[in-house]
């Protein structure tokens, strides 16, 4: 009879065991970006490396630890912000009277963009230009196509090129000159990555941007106070109907009874007021996936804008909803007439007809703009035609 009991108390043992194991937190995998890398010193333990790093980031923030090829020390850290500040805030770190340099397992790489490059211009005089600057290069130079859509002309380049460089500690500048067979030109570049298209600068979106919040703070109070307008205009409307209302009732009463008519007579004696149903046209928000089958094209134009795909779409959606497209746009540009030919060319790309539709009425806005404008030019022209004329006269005249 014992028998029976060892079984179900082993039974019970092992599915409490397999239920303890279920009810364990999953760990999730981390990322390379994560991962630290030390030179590995003779004579010095990895309990050494563990307990300074240990002192810097904190026991907890330790994942893994291990010694692999090449003689070095590899740790894992909690996160990547702990990466991040043990290499900016420690270069190295000193176990046993050595001074051990830290550093990343994977070195983040940004693409940089070369623009306006003459095509007999050779890749190692921009290499040694950008290498004079200070940036590190870690791939070669490639050359970015203008992005055909018709096949028998994928193969055309365009005057810029590209090439992958690890995150600089300085800005870097807009442009520079190069020399190349007594001859000086002058490229253009731009850094891809998070970029805030109001002020500018790299490091951050529009969203973020100081300056954006501080506008979108105006834009609240503006619109506060527009509603308490509507409001008050609202409650003022209302009392003049109720007035309108008291003044009717107070008529009937003091007007004759008229004889009563064997005619029927409707009982809906009160005004009906009917709206307009508005038409509205059902838009969706344009978006990096709209813009996909044009990826290449955005990428590889050459223009003064400078801007990424997501940028585009924030450009497009901002222009079609703003009243003062000029002055949305020159948050991204102050080359109109630029941008209105870039979605020209843009269009024929791009398969989503929502994006498309707010394209045609952006270019129809731009085109308004630039017509009045001419006028304005050449009136102005005018004016200051008439004026030599009279000056002139009156020259001669004297």
């Amino acid at each position: 009879m014992t028998q029976p009991d060892n079984n179900r108390n082993s039974t019970t043992t092992s599915s409490s065991y397999s239920s303890a194991l279920l009810q364990q937190p999953v760990s999730k995998t981390p990322s390379k970006n994560q991962a630290i890398l030390l030179t590995a010193v003779d004579g010095i333990k990895i309990h050494d490396y563990i307990i300074a790093i240990g002192s810097i980031v904190g026991p907890k923030n330790i994942l893994f630890a291990s010694r692999i090829a090449n003689g070095r020390i590899c740790m894992y850290l909690s996160n990547t912000d702990s990466v991040d500040k043990i290499i900016t805030e420690h270069k190295s770190i000193k176990i046993q009277d050595h001074d051990i340099e830290i550093r990343r397992l994977v070195t983040p790489a940004q693409r940089l963009v070369i623009s306006n490059v003459c095509p007999s211009v050779p890749n190692n005089i921009i290499e040694s230009s950008l290498t004079t600057m200070g940036l590190k290069l870690l791939s070669r130079i490639t050359y970015l196509r203008v992005g055909m859509p018709e096949n028998e002309y994928n193969h055309i380049l365009s005057f810029r090129r590209q090439v992958y460089i690890a995150p600089p500690v300085s800005e870097i500048v807009d442009s520079t000159t190069i020399t190349f067979e007594e001859t000086t030109y002058r490229i253009f570049f731009s850094v891809d990555g998070p970029s805030c298209t109001l002020c500018k600068q790299t490091g951050h979106t529009l969203e973020k941007c100081p300056k954006s919040q501080s506008r979108n703070e105006d834009t609240e109070s503006r619109i506060e106070f527009e509603s308490s307008n509507v409001h008050n205009k609202t409650n003022t409307l209302s009392l003049n109907m109720t007035a309108t209302i008291q003044d009717n009732s107070v008529s009937e009463e003091t007007r004759p009874k008229r004889q009563i008519s064997t005619s029927p007579v409707s009982t809906n004696t009160q005004p009906t007021l009917t709206e307009a149903p508005t038409k509205r046209i059902k838009t969706s928000k344009v978006s990096e996936e709209s813009l996909e089958p044009a990826e290449e094209f955005i990428n590889s134009r050459f223009t003064s804008t400078k801007l990424n795909v997501s940028e585009v779409a924030d450009m497009i959606e901002n222009t079609y909803k703003s009243k003062d497209i000029i002055a949305t746009f020159r948050n991204y540009t102050n080359n109109i007439p630029d941008m209105n030919q870039f979605l020209a060319e843009l269009y024929p790309h791009l398969k989503d007809r929502s994006t498309k539709i707010k394209i045609t009425k952006i270019r129809k806005k731009l085109a308004k703009h630039l017509e009045n404008l001419s006028s304005k030019n050449s009136e102005e022209k005018d004016l200051e035609s008439s004026d030599g004329e009279v000056s002139g006269s009156s020259f001669s005249t004297y």
